[in-house]
């Protein structure tokens, strides 16, 4: 104790403030980590799961809205209604695709690609089935349109894809719920705990 006592205050405000500044360098590194941390959590909500919920809610919508025109189209009557189906069925062909392709730059997370393969796969193979049966309607055979439209191939296509995107759904609103909880808690961390 005797050494500091026989320092010249010169001396101890230099070793004082050099201390201090130390001290802030370490805080400010600590801050810099912390906060580009909470960044890139937030930024995987806000530029990544976020708008993949959204890209999969708008397929998700649109494959339905495909499915309920084919049943609509088989129970027209009248050229306004085949119309008025026809339009809402390629409208929602349309925002699929649309869809689609705001979706597939956003594809990263492990479990992604197989969901996306799998739906895109199993609607397109209801694609095909319902193309077959809309030939058939337009031929005048209803009957065959019907158990084209209505055949296990086309259930269990419907069926898949509706897994696979719900999958996917679920997969994108978990990580970006995870990734928001953690930039909370990150933020959280009471000021007297600086370091982890």
């Amino acid at each position: 104790m005797s050494f500091a006592r026989n320092l010249p205050i010169a001396r101890k405000f230099t070793l004082a403030f050099g201390l201090v500044c130390i001290l802030c360098l370490g805080l400010g590194t600590y801050s810099f980590f912390t906060f580009r941390s909470i960044v890139s959590k937030c930024l995987a909500v806000s530029d990544d799961s976020f708008p993949s919920v959204v890209h999969l809610a708008r397929i998700q919508l649109s494959i339905d809205l495909v499915r309920r025109s084919d049943l609509a189209l088989l129970l027209c009557q009248t050229p306004e209604c085949t119309a008025l189906n026809t339009a809402q069925r390629q409208r929602a062909l349309d925002e699929y695709r649309a869809a689609l392709k705001g979706y597939e730059p956003l594809i990263g997370h492990p479990g992604e690609r197989e969901f996306y393969q799998k739906f895109v796969d199993s609607f397109d193979q209801y694609l095909e089935l319902s193309r077959l049966g809309g030939a058939q309607r337009a031929a005048g055979k209803i009957g065959d349109a019907l158990d084209t439209i209505a055949s296990d191939a086309a259930v269990n296509s419907m069926s898949q894809a509706g897994n696979a995107v719900a999958g996917d759904l679920e997969l994108n609103i978990r990580l970006g719920s995870e990734a928001s909880r953690s930039a909370t808690a990150v933020s959280r961390a009471p000021s007297g705990s600086i370091w982890p």
